[in-house]
């Protein structure tokens, strides 16, 4: 068997692994490359939306393993945050420091700019770097956007646990599902407010100017866990379709943006459609299996 048949029989094999959604899978790659493409000196214009894409499929999986241990009682909050910080902490402190002795081994003399210090330090390991605007550390720009992602595993469990410890009966999952959509309505609206309000103007990289995204994202979770048969229906005769308004949504957006017409709609809506668009599309594949 060749290098290119062992490649291709792992990639079906865990396509097809009964445990995993196949189509989130090929979206997830699809976000990681055009993210990765668009780094090497912005060969794919507007590669860097795989964050967005990210971000919606973040929320879902998140989402999904909350409205679990929701359903089920047994929502630990610390318990949670460990988990899901030992999935990410030993690899992101790696990376950042194998990262600092790299850059400063390759940059110290050419781009000390791109060089830690001990003052920087703290945003890097106390995930706030979002919040303290640019320049950045060039070779560590990418991390605004895994300090979203930590910022959202501490802020959604507490909506969980909120609507648990209330006396609501039946109607906690309500609750749930108002909470979500009122943090997505939240990550609109503050976009325009940091525009128009704020010094910076930035609508990008802020936690609260993102969190639409990872909100659509466990929304796709909520409507999937709790009316999986009433979707499958829709599907079965308009995901065509669904997927075609997601998809036309996400082509006229980059076509509006790119022909600049308006900084409203650049700077706001952009980022609010290009999300909305994704949910769609995520939606309208859910069920799909591309290991077929």
């Amino acid at each position: 068997m060749t290098f290119k048949e062992t490649i291709l029989k792992n990639v079906l094999k865990t396509l097809s692994n009964t445990n995993r959604t196949s189509s989130i899978d090929v979206f997830r790659g699809i976000a990681i490359l055009t993210v990765v493409i668009y780094h090497f000196n912005e060969w794919l214009p507007y590669g860097y939306l795989g964050v967005d894409l990210f971000f919606v499929i973040s929320g879902l999986l998140i989402g999904g393993i909350l409205i679990n241990l929701f359903a089920n009682d047994r929502l630990n909050y610390w318990a949670f945050i460990l988990q899901r910080g030992f999935k990410i902490w030993p690899s992101y402190y790696f990376f950042i420091f194998v990262g600092i002795g790299l850059s400063y081994l390759f940059y110290r003399n050419t781009h000390p700019e791109y060089l830690i210090t001990v003052a920087t330090l703290p945003r890097y390991l106390f995930f706030f770097r979002n919040f303290v605007g640019f320049p950045a550390h060039k070779p560590f720009d990418h991390i605004w956007s895994l300090c979203v992602e930590e910022h959202f595993y501490i802020i959604l469990p507490l909506l969980f646990l909120v609507c648990s410890f209330l006396p609501l009966g039946k109607n906690k999952i309500k609750m749930v599902f108002i909470g979500v959509i009122l943090t997505i309505l939240f990550g609109i609206v503050i976009k325009y407010i940091s525009y128009n309000f704020t010094n910076s103007k930035d609508t990008s990289i802020f936690t609260f100017n993102r969190v639409d995204a990872l909100g659509w994202g466990v929304l796709l979770s909520l409507i999937i866990n709790y009316y999986p048969q009433r979707i499958k229906n829709i599907l079965q005769t308009s995901k065509k379709l669904i997927f075609g308004v997601g998809l036309s949504l996400f082509i006229g957006a980059i076509i509006l943006h790119k022909t600049n017409v308006s900084v409203f709609f650049s700077a706001i809506l952009f980022f609010s459609v290009i999300p909305f668009s994704f949910f769609l599309m995520i939606l309208s594949t859910y069920y799909s299996k591309f290991d077929d």
